[in-house]
């Protein structure tokens, strides 16, 4: 039972991304100007925020899940960090102790959704999940 719910879930977060992605391209934009320095939300200003993502494995949107929430963000707008380990950053909890360098060097900026998007995607390229094995008895089917 519990592995046909994570199943569930993991197919549920999968077509969520897929609606999200077909909305990101429906909506039509209009031109305006980028401030210079972007200020963090506000719970008194939405923001809609289009980006064009790569293709998540269904596994690695799991591990997101456990991990933060699924969340980049606080509701103060300010990085989530890790509640065991402040030194993990973000949506996949990136350690700024282990990966923050390689992610300078790689270009990415593991402090926004798509730099900390862009570091999971390629710790799991060579890694797979074993640097999220911590979290693992929240992600793995069947546990």
């Amino acid at each position: 039972m519990k592995q046909l719910c994570q199943q569930l879930i993991i197919y549920l977060l999968s077509v969520i991304l897929a609606i999200l992605a077909f909305l990101a391209y429906s909506i039509p934009l209009r031109s305006h100007q980028i401030d210079a320095e972007p200020t963090p939300p506000s719970a008194s200003s939405p923001i809609l925020v289009i980006v064009e993502t790569p293709e998540i494995p269904p596994i690695l949107a799991a591990i997101a899940v456990c991990e933060s929430g699924s969340r980049q963000f606080n509701a103060d707008g300010s990085v989530l960090r890790g509640r065991i380990n402040p030194k993990d950053v973000g949506k996949w909890q990136i350690s700024e102790t282990y990966w923050l360098e390689a992610a300078k060097k790689l270009g990415y900026d593991i402090y926004t959704i798509e730099g900390n998007t862009s570091m999971a995607l390629y710790i799991y390229e060579l890694y797979g999940t074993q640097p999220w094995k911590w979290s693992e008895n929240c992600w793995v089917e069947g546990r």
